[in-house]
């Protein structure tokens, strides 16, 4: 099939509007603790009190110094105050005391795709997904990458599983992109539609998504 300029440029502002789409600031599910500075700090955290909680924290270092739950704290308030390269040392150190700590390379993996480093965060996501094979962001930040490196048979591979989880409608606006790339239009068309069925009409980049189902079915069209 060939594909015409206008189609191209609808490609990119679709991976504009997706690329990076998930990117949570995540907590650890389960952290066992008896330190009241660390409950205390992540309430103040989750209420937007930043500085509030940061010498509670920093406190709990001093306290627990092989911990690494309060550098993960810091990362996060680090974050979302837009520090990017210290979110990226905390999270180092969270790593370094408590490698266990999945969401910290998931976070760490997030800033990394933000800063356009897409080798290190798939670096980062490999170490994660050691920790813990399963877990999904980093499973969707590394089909994203896959997709960006052209290796769509294997973000298919990685993506496709998610699909099936609300939370990752997104997948299926991937996989398509791949099969896409791949030629095998009509099964691009159909995983695109099952995107768009899927997530509401205000959804970024959808509209181009549209147009590029249209321009496929179109082309299928014609070849038959």
């Amino acid at each position: 099939m060939k594909e015409n300029k206008w189609v191209l440029g609808l490609i990119g502002i679709i991976l504009a509007a997706a690329i990076w789409y998930i990117y949570p600031i995540l907590f650890p599910k389960q952290v066992e603790s008896t330190s009241q500075e660390y409950v205390q700090a992540t309430k103040l955290i989750k209420e937007g009190k930043l500085e509030e909680a940061r010498p509670l924290l920093m406190k709990g270092i001093v306290k627990e110094p092989g911990e690494g739950k309060y550098h993960f704290a810091l990362g996060n308030i680090a974050r979302q105050q837009n520090k990017l390269e210290e979110a990226l040392a905390q999270y180092d150190q969270t790593i370094q005391k408590t490698p266990g700590t999945t969401e910290a390379y998931n976070n760490k993996a997030g800033i990394l795709m933000l800063q356009n480093k897409p080798d290190e965060a798939l670096t980062i996501i490999e170490l994660g997904l050691q920790q813990n094979p399963a877990f999904q962001d980093l499973l969707f930040k590394k089909g994203q990458l896959l997709y960006v490196k052209k290796d769509y048979a294997q973000a298919i591979a990685v993506l496709q599983p998610l699909s099936s989880d609300p939370n990752y409608v997104e997948a299926y606006r991937f996989v398509g992109l791949c099969l896409r790339e791949q030629q095998k239009y009509d099964q691009a068309v159909e995983q695109l539609q099952v995107y768009l069925q899927k997530t509401p009409q205000t959804t970024k980049g959808r509209v181009e998504v549209e147009q590029v189902v249209a321009a496929m079915q179109a082309q299928v069209s014609l070849i038959k």
